[in-house]
């Protein structure tokens, strides 16, 4: 018998997305979702598949944070 894991906690997507430095959009595009249906995971808005979810956490690496813009005094 396949045990269900238990419901994903808003934090814990917050806290992925935080830890891989990724803006909200970023993690929406790396799940292949629109940013409006990754924020309402991430605010406990919308029913996230948990397994599914989850098992992209552990096997995929997200991409690299954009690097920062360069700013100079004579823009």
């Amino acid at each position: 018998m396949q045990r269900k894991e238990r419901p994903l906690h808003p934090r814990e997507l917050k806290e992925w997305r935080a830890k891989h430095g990724l803006s909200q959009t970023d993690a929406a595009d790396w799940f292949k979702v629109s940013a409006r249906t990754y924020q309402g995971w991430e605010h406990g808005r919308r029913k996230k598949q948990a397994d599914l979810i989850r098992e992209m956490m552990r096997k995929k690496r997200p991409p690299a944070p954009p690097p920062p813009e360069k700013t100079t005094l004579f823009d």
